[in-house]
Parts: C-alpha cells; structure tokens; sequence
C-alpha cells in the first residue's frame, strides 16, 4: 500500500510539475508575436482491480497542445500561399509585358514599325527610298526578337533555379523535421527501470 501511495503521489508531482513549467513558458511569451497559448492535457493513470474494489494509481500527463483553431489556420495557410503565388506570376508576367509592350524596347513597336514600312513600299514598289526604311525596321525587329528571346532564356533558367532551391530548402526542413520526430519519439518513451538489487 505504501508504494502505491508514493507513486500516486510521485505521478501527482511530476503532473504538477508539467503545469507549471507549461504556465511558466505561457507567461513568459505573454508578448511573443504570433504565440498560441499552451495546455497540458491528462489522464487518469492505469489502476488495479482488487477484491477490495478499484485501486487508482493517481494522473499523468498524455501532452502538451497548443491551443489553436485548425480551420483558421489552414486558411491562413492557403490564403497566403496563393497570395505568394499570385505575387510571383504577376512579377513574371511583368517581365514578359515589358519584352512585348514596352514603347522603347518592346517588341510590339518594331512589329509596327516593320509593317508600316511594308505598307509604304507596297504603296510605291517603285521606290528605292521606301525600300531602304522597311529594310532597316526589319533589322531593326530581328535584333529585337534576339533580345527577347535572350531574356526569355535568361527568365526561364531564373525561374528554374528558384524551383531548385525551393526543393532543396524543403527536403532540408523535411529531413530536420523528421529528425526532430526521432528526437521527440525517443525521448516520449518510457525508459527501463534498473532492476532493484537485493540486499542479503
């Protein structure tokens, strides 16, 4: 009877002491940006039965939760995922327009100055100083399309070392994350006791 009542009581301390320490850490990130309360969760610990009746065998501790609402931060999740790649599309499309539709550099203006030059020699094929334009517009739009397509090149390897770093920065988190799994995994597992040596 004696060591039931002194591991109740050896049970009730360490639950005690898993409160505190958990109420401690809540105070102490009172003002910590983004904290969500912690609670500490138990359990009845396994009793006995007996031919006297039901012995408990005092409370443990089952967990340490943080106190959240699941629903809300998914959306928050999501919600800031699309938002990040929304951000991301429209700075690469950004890019893209200015090749196309920029009024100096863009590709739509040498489109229009080639066919307006097309449209002055078909106008008068005759003319040698009409050809002389359409032919300079056409360099002109070819040496474009070179530059576009260099910055194309260039965008598309930009983009493709983003997606490589990204997956490598997540296989780095995912190993961490599985590491620090063993590490809780270990240490939540109940050690063996030392055997007891008998004194003769």
């Amino acid at each position: 009877m004696s060591n039931n009542i002194f591991s109740i009581g050896l049970f009730g301390l360490n639950a005690v002491q898993w409160g505190l320490t958990t109420t401690g850490n809540n105070i102490s990130n009172a003002a910590t940006l983004d904290y969500t309360l912690e609670k500490v969760s138990y359990t009845e610990s396994s009793g006995q039965y007996t031919a006297s009746g039901y012995l408990g065998n005092g409370v443990q501790t089952t967990a340490v939760t943080r106190q959240y609402s699941q629903y809300l931060t998914t959306q928050v999740n999501n919600t800031t995922s699309s938002s990040r790649a929304a951000t991301a599309n429209y700075t690469m499309m950004a890019q893209i327009n200015n090749l196309v539709g920029d009024p100096t550099k863009g590709i739509s203006t040498g489109i229009s100055n080639y066919f307006s030059g097309l449209q002055t020699v078909a106008n008068n094929a005759s003319s040698t100083s009409a050809r002389q334009p359409l032919v300079s517009s056409a360099q002109t739009l070819a040496d474009q399309f070179n530059a576009a397509g260099q910055q194309y090149d260039q965008l598309r390897q930009s983009v493709n070392t983003q997606l490589s770093s990204a997956v490598t920065q997540i296989n780095t988190y995912s190993q961490q994350i599985a590491d620090l799994n063993k590490q809780i995994t270990s240490r939540s597992a109940p050690q063996p006791r030392a055997a007891s040596r008998r004194i003769s």
